[in-house]
């Protein structure tokens, strides 16, 4: 979808990850193995981290990384999970260090880039899955590692998520939501 705007390229830490890509994907897409803080072969006029912060222990080292990395005037787009209390051994499972609130992660970032819109997403289905992850964290987990429940959901109701994020998406264009599964953030290298 993105190269419909110009050149894409997807940079990825784990190499299972890439190879899966291309298995799926063949060659459609450039992308390079890559580990923040590395040097991207730029400067961008867009940098997306789609659910990248989390995992980074320097959260804030990754922002002013991520600024580095785009021209003046360039445009970063992140997503992170929201919020402390929906915390599950899913995010023990996939590695996360932190959920954020948009007020957490507007904090994080550097004087070079300047924010333009902070939102949290998801949020049609913020009640039910507020709910489960409660629930999750009532029963009990033993002596089992943590597991992720990760997983692409049957067609009719992979249909039925599709449609909810289209609805929310146009809302998502006239304001912004207190609450959410996710934070979005759109922030602007500052020129000079």
């Amino acid at each position: 979808m993105l190269s419909r705007f110009g050149e894409v390229l997807g940079a990825e830490h784990d190499v299972r990850a890439i190879e899966q890509l291309r298995r799926k994907r063949g060659g459609a897409f450039r992308v390079i193995q890559h580990t923040i803080p590395e040097p991207l072969p730029g400067p961008f006029d867009v940098l997306a981290m789609f659910d990248v912060l989390e995992h980074i222990r320097d959260d804030t080292a990754a922002l002013d990384w991520a600024a580095r990395q785009l021209r003046p005037g360039g445009i970063l787009v992140a997503t992170v999970p929201a919020f402390a209390f929906l915390w599950t051994e899913q995010d023990d499972a996939v590695h996360h260090f932190r959920r954020y609130t948009p007020a957490t992660l507007a904090e994080r970032l550097p004087k070079s880039l300047e924010l333009v819109h902070l939102t949290c997403f998801n949020t049609i289905l913020f009640a039910p899955i507020a709910a489960v992850r409660a629930t999750m964290n009532l029963l009990p987990r033993g002596n089992r590692p943590p597991r992720s429940h990760l997983g692409l959901p049957p067609a009719p109701i992979n249909s039925l998520f599709y449609h909810l994020f289209r609805q929310e998406r146009r809302l998502l264009r006239r304001t912004r939501f207190p609450v959410g599964v996710s934070v979005l953030l759109l922030a602007r290298r500052k020129s000079g």
